[in-house]
């Protein structure tokens, strides 16, 4: 009976032990439940940091690397503008001076693109006309297709007026005004788009910088993909440009001694024959870079040079 008191005792002191002090059950669960959750931060913390390490390295991989030439195309496009001068009809021109590139220079004088190999005497002058692919984008002056071509006529006074980004209207209008006997026009698709910008002279005057490789490579993939979506997206549109662009050839055709190429990799215009056809050489400078190396501004000439000759020959006879 002792016993049974004496438990009775132990019970209801333990009781009242457990009502005077903290529930450790519910202590437990706290403490297990702080465990969960700094094991949770870690974790959050610990992907972060992977998430950042990661960032760092595809960044200086982009950078240094730079797979596409996305990076180079991006400081070549801010060098450009630096190369640009507003012009009250074009919207903008070359400016004197020599432009230095990511791994090519340009000298302008009088708002052309140097051709060293030409003779600046001759009585004969034929201009060439057309966009970046005419201005040789991505090369020295020496390695220019027009230049190139120009060292195989040395009695004629060749002339580069091409300028990186014009379209057909701006190209009709350089033509105008550039004096010449002759004038050959390299065309391209992407001519028949934009009109005769605005060009702020004071928009973009450096200094050059990369920025975040990712964010360039991001815009390059943007960019991409809508030029994309541009020609298959909107068919109707690019058709009724293209109609458009097309009669403006026609009307360019017809106007006396013009010389039309067509760089194209098959498109409407090879059922024209007023239209010389010239197939793209696989020459890019890089798979962001579309325009021509030295070599593939050497195989351009090579193709366009017998029908050059031929016009040459028949220009300055008549000159």
């Amino acid at each position: 009976m002792a016993q049974l008191g004496s438990a009775f005792a132990w019970g209801a002191k333990g009781r009242r032990f457990k009502s005077g002090c903290p529930d450790f059950s519910l202590q437990h669960y706290s403490y297990m439940e702080s465990r969960s959750m700094s094991r949770w931060l870690k974790q959050i913390r610990n992907i972060s940091l992977s998430v950042v390490l990661f960032v760092i390295i595809l960044e200086l991989a982009l950078r240094f690397v730079d797979p596409t030439g996305a990076v180079a195309l991006h400081r070549d496009l801010q060098a450009f503008e630096l190369a640009k001068a507003a012009d009250p009809d074009l919207g903008y021109a070359l400016a004197d001076g020599t432009h230095q590139f990511n791994s090519w220079k340009m000298t302008v004088e009088n708002g052309y693109r140097v051709t060293p190999a030409t003779n600046p005497d001759a009585s004969c002058t034929i201009a060439f006309i057309g966009d970046s692919f005419t201005m040789g984008a991505g090369v020295d002056d020496e390695a220019v297709a027009v230049n190139l071509i120009a060292a195989e006529l040395p009695n004629v006074h060749v002339i580069n007026t091409g300028i990186g980004g014009y379209n057909l209207d701006q190209v009709v209008i350089r033509q105008r005004q550039t004096p010449a006997d002759g004038y050959i026009y390299l065309a391209l698709a992407n001519d028949m788009y934009g009109t005769i910008p605005e060009f702020d002279d004071e928009a973009f005057r450096g200094p050059i910088r990369t920025g975040s490789a990712l964010r360039v490579y991001l815009g390059w993939l943007n960019a991409r993909q809508g030029a994309i979506n541009n020609q298959h997206g909107r068919p109707g549109e690019v058709e009724d440009a293209g109609i458009a662009y097309y009669y403006k050839l026609q009307e360019l055709d017809q106007t006396e001694n013009v010389l039309i190429f067509f760089l194209t990799l098959g498109l409407l215009w090879e059922a024209d024959n007023t239209v010389n056809i010239v197939p793209m050489p696989e020459y890019g400078i890089s798979t962001a870079d579309g325009h021509y190396n030295a070599e593939g501004n050497q195989a351009l000439a090579e193709q366009m040079l017998p029908t050059v000759i031929e016009f040459a020959d028949r220009t300055c006879d008549d000159a």
